[in-house]
């Protein structure tokens, strides 16, 4: 029985495929022909690459943060009266950057950054204030994203960073533009709000942008070309045509002569 089932199996599977062999030459003939006389485009068409939200590119940062001088005094010990000058060198070192934690970098590239924005010494809760105390932290932790991706509450805290800079963004934006402009480019942000539909990139719609294109520049290419051609012809014309004018012009007056000849 087992034998005999077995060869029953395979004289199916070879009858499918004895069966399915003319269908498919057949369907390729068929698609050959209707596909003849058809040109051939070469699009080449790459995904684009998938940016996170906090990635810069999306936050509108356009920069990182800047290095700081590791052999600057961190600016409060200068502010207290500390005699820094008359320490040794050894001494001195013990209040630069490069010794100090990173905390005091932190606190010396948000004070650089408020700086630029702020209204006076003590402003600290104004809206500009804010925005450019978390742009200095949304950079800080962008580099530190980079450096360590697995670190989930971090990208989650930055994420609320950067919507919570962007909400404060759109604020100013509609109370004070022209106040808007300036700190955007003061803190070298581009301004991108919160797209309202985001379109799925699909490779069948790409190319279908790609192939209009395509035929936008064909057609006008063959324009240009067909343009110059006629500019070409349009001065054999007039060159042509005022010759023709020319002779008109002498039989009429030699048409005239022999009038004035007939009527004497």
């Amino acid at each position: 029985m087992m034998s005999v089932s077995l060869i029953n199996l395979f004289k199916r599977v070879n009858f499918r495929e004895t069966v399915s062999a003319p269908r498919r030459l057949t369907n390729l003939f068929e698609l050959s022909q209707s596909s003849r006389g058809l040109k051939t485009v070469h699009l080449e068409w790459k995904r684009p690459e998938k940016l996170g939200s906090i990635h810069p590119k999306n936050s509108g940062d356009l920069e990182p943060l800047p290095e700081l001088d590791k052999s600057e005094i961190f600016q409060e010990f200068k502010e207290a009266g500390i005699d820094i000058e008359k320490m040794s060198e050894e001494q001195r070192k013990l209040y630069t950057l490069g010794f100090l934690p990173g905390i005091y970098a932190h606190r010396t590239q948000l004070q650089n950054a408020l700086s630029k924005v702020q209204r006076h010494r003590f402003d600290t809760d104004s809206i500009e204030a804010k925005i450019a105390r978390s742009t200095v932290n949304i950079r800080r932790l962008q580099k530190m994203q980079v450096e360590d991706q697995r670190n989930k509450k971090q990208k989650v805290f930055l994420k609320e960073l950067i919507d919570k800079r962007r909400s404060m963004l759109n604020k100013l934006r509609e109370a004070d533009y022209k106040r808007f402009e300036w700190l955007i480019e003061q803190l070298n942000i581009e301004y991108r709000p919160q797209p309202e539909n985001t379109a799925r990139i699909t490779r069948k719609n790409s190319l279908r942008i790609l192939t209009e294109e395509y035929c936008d520049k064909v057609k006008n290419d063959r324009l240009e070309a067909l343009k110059k051609k006629m500019q070409v012809e349009k001065e054999k014309f007039e060159i042509e045509k005022k010759q023709i004018l020319e002779w008109i012009e002498k039989e009429e007056a030699a048409c005239e002569k022999l009038k004035q000849l007939i009527s004497e």
